[in-house]
């Protein structure tokens, strides 16, 4: 089982918990755990307190950039690539990478005290 190494990882992992828990449109579990769990990247779960900082901070980065805040979730909660959001939002790929990078910069800046891993290397 990998670790969360960046603040991508720990993205990916939170994001992957809100589109495990929080199926759309549905007021109950689509599918059993077993499926669920099959469908999981092999990053472990966050603790509840992780989870509720990085929720937070998604939310704050709303208020920010609400535009950053979409490329954010579609890309680590949806799981779109760059490519599919762009088409949806009328930009180029590089602008939508870009706009999603400097997301996670500031993710990771407002995390900086809370999580111990090294600064991401693109």
């Amino acid at each position: 089982m990998p670790v969360i190494k960046n603040v991508c990882d720990l993205l990916m992992a939170w994001g992957t918990s809100k589109r495990v828990d929080s199926p759309e449109g549905l007021g109950y579990s689509s599918s059993s755990a077993f499926v669920k769990k099959q469908n999981c990247p092999s990053f472990p779960p966050l603790n509840d307190d992780l989870h509720m900082a990085v929720d937070h901070i998604v939310s704050d980065l709303k208020g920010r950039n609400a535009h950053k805040h979409d490329i954010l979730c579609a890309y680590y909660i949806y799981q779109q690539s760059d490519t599919k959001i762009a088409r949806r939002i009328s930009k180029s790929r590089s602008t939508v990478r870009d706009l999603r990078m400097s997301a996670e910069a500031w993710v990771e800046g407002r995390l900086h005290g809370l999580v111990d891993f090294p600064t991401v290397n693109r």
